[in-house]
């Protein structure tokens, strides 16, 4: 049953990812979804550093986007919200390992590293600013004390999308 769930929590996950990819599109920007570390930079990694869930740019602007996207529709109580939600802090969890958001801040570190192979990869002439979004299906109630506030990512909710562009 564990695994029935979580290739279902998978399905539906990349699903939203394709869903967040063509809300970006609609906006105006071009955009990808689930794109490995390693395809963008064009190189095998020494470490996983798994994928962007959607990958977003405006070459005019040289602006890129790197979501991390969450679907939190299989958490129907506050607890299983709030679990959920414990796990995009930024920081490394109690078992030594890095909890969603620490991984995705990771990804982003190492292609901000690597922009030459970023800007190749987009076909980009000038790359301005990277944002690191952490985009939501649904509201959610990140607390105000949340470490994530002191984080260098912007949070965004799926129908205020369009806010992050403005």
């Amino acid at each position: 049953m564990k695994s029935w769930v979580g290739t279902v929590r998978d399905k539906k996950g990349h699903e939203f990812n394709d869903h967040a990819k063509i809300r970006f599109e609609e906006l105006g920007l071009s955009a990808e979804s689930d794109v490995k570390v390693s395809k963008i930079l064009q190189r095998k990694m020494e470490k996983d550093f798994g994928d962007v869930d959607v990958l977003a740019w405006n070459k005019e602007s040289g602006i890129v986007y790197l979501v991390e996207c969450k679907d939190l529709e299989f958490s129907k109580t506050q607890g299983e919200i709030a679990k959920q939600i414990y796990e995009f802090r930024g920081q490394v969890r109690h078992d030594g390992k890095d909890d969603r958001l620490k991984k995705h801040l990771e990804r982003c570190r190492t292609l901000k590293e690597n922009t030459a192979a970023l800007m190749k990869y987009l076909n980009m002439q000038t790359l301005r600013e990277i944002h690191i979004v952490l985009l939501f299906k649904q509201v959610v109630p990140i607390p105000f004390h949340n470490p994530i506030n002191e984080l260098p990512i912007k949070i965004v909710f799926f129908d205020e999308l369009n806010v992050l562009l403005n």
